[in-house]
């Protein structure tokens, strides 16, 4: 992100997932921002969640594995909205269609259909 170090500036990335040095990932809407009376550059997160990877395995013994979703930190009744100084984020990845799927269902109403899913109606 450009700054000239004396106007804010802010930059919308999208749905993202951000791998944390301590090692935690966290995906949210994600806002690249610079604030020039702190001189901080950080992650804003709305609505963040954290992935949840459940490892099983398919009845003819393969592995495989789920991916959920978990509100962060949900005993404190549900956090919107964090800001993440960016000396503490490895890396921002986008996330892919599926998993950008399953976030919109999980912090809204919306509700995505697959291909498929809905039936041609004939007149």
């Amino acid at each position: 992100m450009e700054s000239d170090g004396f106007t804010a500036s802010r930059i919308e990335h999208g749905i993202v997932n951000l791998h944390l040095v301590s090692g935690e990932d966290i995906i949210g809407k994600v806002a690249e921002v610079y604030n020039p009376e702190t001189g901080i550059a950080a992650y804003e997160v709305i609505n963040p969640v954290i992935p949840n990877i459940a490892m099983g395995q398919n009845p003819n013994g393969t592995p495989s594995f789920r991916v959920g979703l978990l509100p962060l930190r949900p005993y404190l009744g549900g956090v919107k909205f964090i800001e993440i100084p960016k000396a503490y984020v490895m890396y921002p990845v986008k996330v892919n269609r599926q998993m950008e799927d399953l976030y919109t269902q999980f912090v809204s109403d919306i509700v995505i259909a697959q291909p498929g899913d809905v039936p041609k109606v004939t007149l």
